[in-house]
């Protein structure tokens, strides 16, 4: 066997134990009521794995290796103003574990340590990468706080990764969206099955 064969032999071998975040997919439509003045909230679970990834390419960041993310659109068609905050949506995965959302800090200190010591790191990425796909993290992620009548927010909500060996279903639950004015809180939740991997 030639160096130069067992080289790439090698780095096959080692890229195939590195880990995702398992494709999730809808198993039903989200709890939205099909209301022109509703509070809409749109959810899609991100993937970036395999060649040509469409949300890779639109994101600029394979965020599959690091987090289990979804992208999110909060529409507010009422005619009140309303309130939500990241700490009340939850991750529940298999009905026994739950995850908060990571906020900006706990996003990139996830990126750059992770917490799967089975991950391995072939080629480091270079300080330039490093600081543009934290740059991306932190421009992309989804901003709690009000929304006026008529207005939306989007972005991405992200979490630590869901290890495809512990996931069967998911289910993202945003437990408090509140109606200033009233006090009045809506709940939405969205549910999920893993994918088996090939």
């Amino acid at each position: 066997m030639s160096k130069l064969t067992f080289v790439s032999l090698f780095y096959v071998v080692l890229a195939g134990c590195t880990t995702t975040a398992p494709l999730l997919i809808p198993t039903a439509a989200g709890k939205n009521t099909p209301n022109h003045e509703a509070i809409q909230v749109i959810v899609k679970p991100i993937t970036t794995q395999g060649i040509g990834s469409e949300d890779e390419k639109r994101l600029g960041i394979n965020l599959s290796d690091y987090f289990t993310a979804f992208d999110v659109a909060l529409v507010n068609r009422t005619k009140e103003a309303i309130t939500f905050s990241l700490s009340d949506i939850s991750l529940m995965i298999d009905a026994e574990t739950e995850q908060r959302p990571l906020d900006e800090n706990r996003s990139i200190q996830y990126y750059k340590k992770g917490d799967d010591p089975s991950r391995l790191v072939l080629i480091p990425k270079s300080k330039k990468t490093v600081e543009e796909e934290i740059a991306l993290i932190k421009a992309s992620r989804l901003k709690d706080g009000d929304l006026s009548s008529g207005a939306q927010k989007k972005g991405l909500i992200l979490f630590k990764k869901v290890r495809q060996k512990d996931c069967r279903d998911v289910a993202l639950a945003f437990e408090r969206i509140t109606v200033i004015r009233t006090g009045e809180e809506k709940r939405f939740s969205f549910s999920f099955s893993c994918a088996e991997k090939k």
